[in-house]
């Protein structure tokens, strides 16, 4: 699935977000924010700028060089310029914070009570417009789904189709994509991932469909190792 690897990549950054309440912003430490930042620049594009008009024009009659005429800008520094304000410092970042914290709890109650929240799947939705659908859920008679709490084991998720944006400020519509199609994968039961059963990873990860690595249950040899350490040496 191509948007998968994505996914498992972002999620398995494990940002540790602090929150005072649920009406103040999400808080990252200095190496989590790293770690981010590392992350969004491998997904975003580079911004390519025209200095200006005529340099253009001089470009095209080929008396300028490329390097004359355009210059070349990181997403976060072309966010700076264009908005004036440092994308870490800004509302577009806490939006994506709290979007972190609702793709985290997704996940969690899918594999802790196989249920989502109606509000959870409708924040889900609104990602779905960075791939042109969205998610419905529905009784056993086929009719809408109306309550808080959608039981996965009692009622269908079915896709449905609506038109590709900026995700909180720049260009990693791409990653909310990733996060809409491994999510709705997922509920619909179409997506075989795990989760890490070493307590203190936390990781999820796509076991191979054969041999050893389909009954894998740590995401690595790490966590595997770690594991055995923990009940034959250390007890």
């Amino acid at each position: 699935m191509k948007y998968l690897d994505t996914f498992l990549a972002f999620y398995n950054l494990r940002l540790k977000l602090k929150t005072e309440s649920e009406q103040t912003a999400p808080e990252l430490d200095k190496r989590d924010f790293t770690k981010l930042q590392g992350f969004l620049e491998q997904h975003t594009p580079k911004v390519l700028r025209l200095k200006d008009k005529q340099a253009f024009n001089q470009f095209v009659a080929g008396e300028k060089e490329r390097s004359d005429v355009f210059e070349i800008w990181g997403t976060f520094g072309f966010y700076e310029h264009k908005n004036g304000i440092d994308w870490g410092h800004s509302k577009d970042f806490e939006g994506l914070l709290f979007d972190y914290q609702r793709m985290d709890e997704i996940v969690e109650d899918f594999f802790q009570n196989q249920k989502i929240s109606l509000a959870n799947l409708s924040w889900l939705n609104d990602l779905g417009k960075f791939q042109g659908c969205f998610l419905i859920a529905l009784n056993q008679d086929k009719t809408p789904f109306d309550g808080d709490w959608i039981d996965l084991k009692q009622h269908r998720i079915v896709e449905s189709s609506v038109d590709l944006l900026d995700w909180h400020g720049i260009a990693i519509g791409k990653v909310a994509g990733a996060i809409h199609e491994s999510l709705s994968h997922l509920l619909r039961g179409k997506l075989n991932i795990r989760k890490c059963v070493l307590p203190e990873c936390g990781k999820i990860f796509a076991p191979s469909e054969r041999g050893r690595g389909s009954v894998r249950i740590y995401c690595s040899t790490s966590c595997r190792v770690r594991a055995y350490q923990k009940r034959h040496i250390y007890g």
